[in-house]
């Protein structure tokens, strides 16, 4: 299958470059994989001559400027030497190494400062020593700087940060995941504008401002995989080369990939009622904070409530308020059962007393599993009765491969004691 890239100027260079086997030129702004920039066509990289907001640009003669990405607000930036090897954006795991590849990788997970440091220390003492002297140090640079930013972006250790450290014939490859998503484009492109030159720190709480230009500066391959307020996942690469000059005049390759969360009018609350005598079950979704209002919810009384709670995507501290007044004015000496809780719940659960009453219990809730394989994260639902002695039980996969549990045990299953 061709990849088409468009071009404008009748640069025969150009064309004598490209494998016609792989590659179709076209002038159709649309529907393209590529578009070729260089010093005849440079006009081309206007807003108006792509389909979507997210630029795909192949860059010749590429000097690795950083504020070239940034006032171009460009996505997806490949060196023309890489082009070949490059392929379309379509898939953003075309572009890390495939296992085939890999020599070897090690994963790590991140709970705690102290778990920080000894990733940092283990991940230093892979790296291979027979590159440039300052190969390794560069690899621990990076990643101290991908590891403390992720720390931050995270508001509970659960699910840790994850890193994984993967080495093939060419580079070395380092993986870092939050569970934040706080990184927009907006803000990458700000902090890759200021340049490698003339740098300044910013007079801010927690780091300098300088740490994304640090990164690019110092690697070969940079990707960012952004889900608004799920992940941010940082893919970095170091070439291997004998000599820093030679590593540093590589072209560079930078990708952003954007999943924009929905706005929360998109989520706002929504609840619906059956309700008889005997039993009334809420299904709840969207968000319970500040504007949930229970009042119109109490009708009837029955002897037993269901709280459904799988729609709920967001349950913040004056939320938590409101619910444990509307659980208070249930009656007494009724049962209540809270059914498919996600995580955003269940931390809560674990962490707000007076949450669970003394008639209140959870029959199922959602529990995170790490997929190794697909290196993915999956909510899986359990029923309080598969914890057993306060362990996670034992989930597999569709090609019957074991999950690992996705958090601490022991902080994890607190509500159910």
């Amino acid at each position: 299958m061709t990849k088409k890239v468009r071009i404008y100027s009748n640069n025969q260079l150009i064309k004598s470059e490209l494998n016609s086997e792989i590659f179709s030129l076209e002038k159709n702004p649309f529907n393209i994989d590529f578009q070729i920039i260089n010093s005849t066509n440079e006009d081309v990289i206007s807003e108006n001559n792509f389909s979507t907001f997210t630029k795909n640009i192949i860059l010749k003669n590429s000097k690795n400027d950083p504020t070239y990405i940034s006032k171009n607000n460009i996505f997806h930036l490949t060196p023309f030497e890489n082009i070949e090897k490059t392929p379309s954006i379509s898939n953003m795991k075309d572009l890390l190494p495939q296992r085939k590849d890999q020599l070897r990788s090690k994963r790590f997970e991140v709970f705690t400062k102290e778990e920080r440091h000894h990733a940092l220390r283990e991940i230093t003492k892979c790296a291979p020593k027979n590159f440039f002297l300052n190969f390794d140090q560069i690899i621990n640079l990076v990643l101290d700087e991908l590891v403390t930013n992720a720390c931050f972006a995270q508001s509970s250790p659960i699910p840790p940060v994850r890193i994984k450290y993967t080495e093939t014939n060419e580079k070395v490859w380092i993986q870092v995941k939050d569970h934040g998503g706080s990184l927009t484009p907006e803000r990458i492109f700000q902090y890759l504008g200021r340049g490698v030159d003339n740098l300044f720190c910013e007079e801010k709480k927690r780091g300098s401002g300088l740490g994304l230009i640090f990164i690019y500066y110092h690697t070969t391959d940079l990707i960012i995989d952004i889900k608004e307020g799920h992940y941010t996942k940082f893919y970095v690469s170091f070439k291997k080369e004998k000599r820093d000059k030679v590593y540093y005049q590589t072209p560079k390759e930078f990708h952003l990939f954007y999943q924009k969360e929905l706005s929360m009018a998109d989520k706002e609350f929504d609840v619906s009622i059956d309700s008889s005598p005997e039993l009334t079950t809420f299904r709840f979704s969207g968000s319970i904070n500040e504007d949930f209002t229970f009042k119109s919810l109490i009708g009837e009384t029955s002897s037993k409530y269901i709280f459904d709670l799988e729609g709920v995507t967001l349950l913040n501290s004056c939320g938590i308020r409101e619910w444990i007044k509307f659980i208070n004015e249930l009656p007494a000496e009724s049962q209540l059962e809270y059914h498919n809780c996600p995580t955003v719940v269940v931390l809560q659960m674990n962490m707000v007393k007076g949450f669970l009453t003394s008639n209140a219990k959870v029959t199922s809730f959602y529990a995170p599993y790490f997929d190794e394989e697909a290196d993915e994260e999956v909510k899986v639902l359990l029923t309080t009765d598969q914890i057993v002695d306060g362990k996670a039980p034992p989930i597999k996969n569709d090609a019957g491969q074991e999950l690992e549990f996705d958090g601490i045990e022991a902080t994890y299953f607190k509500f159910l004691k």
